[in-house]
């Protein structure tokens, strides 16, 4: 039979240690109750949620843990196992008997009450046996593992119930830590839910998102120098993955490119998004897009660098449930609001430009006689229908990949974007392969933005120019 847990002695020195870093103790302490912290590999993720748990339990009696892993195998060995795992790390306080470590590792409880529970979900079906869970600390490591569905039903638990923390900690429970590197079945919901919102921001989500303070906190291999120290041919070993895109995950914490993806390779944030300036009148204005109602209607403004030719992506439109006369209005008035600069001075377009709409907005569906693209070209959006054909978005996909390239002479891409243009910004540069054509996108993934900027692509012509070479 073993021993009570008993509590420590007045003043008695509790054998409990374990250092944080700075980016670490950022995270531990910030004001957001959904964080998400991570990037690149190595950042000291789970070694913040192991003493996160602990910490926490030593100073809140009754305080309810559960750390989550998506399979059983790695929650033990990466959290249990080893000489900074939970056995390690709770060693002095297991022999002096305020914790013990039960059930081949999957519960700790503590002498106050609190307790740490090891989860996994390796099996979704698993998800219903935690209905009536009351979670006062939720850590979820490798979020991108798991299923948007799986991670917002767990979120849903978070909850105090009848326990109250102490009076020095009233307001900081419940909580929420994610861990996360890029990529994973879950890479574009985890993407979307923190990291677009930028670093470190603190925002308070919509009810229907839960409605707690979300923060992303960047962290790279260098925001934990035990690893380095400890392990100096670490970051050699991340290089040699082989995959070009995985290296720029794992090394760099690089939540735009995906491994698989189309243009994960070529796109760079700091070569292919810019801040907005005002276009000088000359260059010219044009636009693309894709119609949608149920589907988001996406619509890009464009203008041409005349000396350099590349291409500036300036404005950007992308909202479902839009009526055509309504896209119209808005189409039309986008134009007319494109600030330019004439000479010394900066104002409106105050014109009505023209560009390629995808050609179904032009194809009668029987809901109206008229249709759609036409109904828009009434309220003087000048729309021309894009051109399709047997391997026509094949060929697109192959110009906008040439012109995001970077040119090894010039340093710089054939396109870039406004840093206004999000959800081109969001979801181009990891549009997935089609598994059955690597030279296609995958047209179940969110396509929209790829549409509206490539069907703009083709009212230029912005094929390389052949020169015919005097004298040879």
């Amino acid at each position: 039979m073993s021993r009570k847990l008993h509590a420590p002695e007045r003043g008695e020195r509790i054998p409990f240690e374990m250092r944080l870093y700075e980016r670490q103790g950022q995270a531990l302490m910030t004001d957001a109750n959904e964080l998400l912290y991570g990037g690149a590999a190595g950042g000291g993720k789970s070694q913040l949620m192991r003493f996160a748990a602990i910490k926490w339990c030593l100073e809140n009696p009754g305080l309810q843990v559960y750390l989550f892993r998506r399979k059983y195998p790695d929650l033990m060995s990466n959290h249990m196992e080893g000489p900074k795992g939970f056995r390690a790390l709770l060693a002095g306080l297991e022999a002096a008997n305020y914790c013990r470590i039960l059930n081949g590792g999957k519960e700790i409880r503590f002498w106050n009450g609190s307790k740490i529970w090891l989860r996994h979900l390796q099996y979704t079906k698993t998800l219903s046996s935690y209905q009536g869970t009351e979670i006062h600390v939720l850590l979820m490591d490798e979020v991108t593992h798991f299923e948007d569905a799986h991670y917002r039903f767990l979120r849903s638990r978070v909850r105090l119930g009848a326990w109250r923390p102490p009076e020095q900690n009233k307001g900081f429970f419940p909580r929420i830590i994610c861990s996360a590197n890029p990529g994973g079945i879950g890479h574009h919901w985890v993407k979307s839910s923190f990291v677009d919102q930028g670093p470190f921001r603190i925002l308070r989500t919509d009810p229907l998102e839960g409605g707690m303070r979300r923060q992303f906190i960047p962290a790279l291999s260098n925001d934990n120098p035990a690893l380095l120290r400890d392990d100096p041919d670490y970051l050699d070993r991340l290089r040699g993955l082989g995959d070009p895109l995985l290296v720029r995950a794992m090394l760099d914490g690089d939540w735009d490119i995906v491994a698989g993806a189309m243009f994960g390779e070529m796109w760079r944030k700091d070569k292919h998004i810019i801040k907005p300036f005002s276009i000088p009148y000359g260059w010219g204005f044009w636009r693309g897009g894709d119609d949608g109602f149920v589907a988001p209607a996406s619509l890009h403004w464009f203008s041409q660098n005349p000396d350099t030719k590349q291409i500036i992506v300036c404005r950007e439109f992308y909202k479902p449930n839009q009526h055509a006369p309504q896209l119209g209005e808005t189409t039309t008035r986008i134009d007319r609001e494109i600030m330019v600069r004439r000479g010394t001075e900066e104002g409106y377009l105050n014109e009505t430009l023209t560009g390629i709409l995808d050609s179904a907005a032009f194809s009668k569906t029987g809901a109206s006689q008229t249709t759609r693209g036409q109904q828009m070209n009434d309220l003087g959006c000048n729309w021309k229908a894009s051109v399709k054909g047997p391997g026509s978005r094949v060929q697109r996909v192959r110009n906008l990949g040439r012109l995001l390239d970077v040119d090894q002479v010039t340093g710089n891409p054939g396109i870039v974007f406004f840093d206004t243009c999000v959800n081109a910004i969001r979801t181009i540069p990891t549009l997935p392969r089609d598994e059955n054509d690597v030279e296609d996108i995958d047209t179940n993934a969110e396509d929209h933005a790829f549409d509206s900027v490539t069907y703009g692509l083709q009212w230029k012509d912005t094929r390389p120019q052949v020169r015919k070479l005097i004298g040879v």
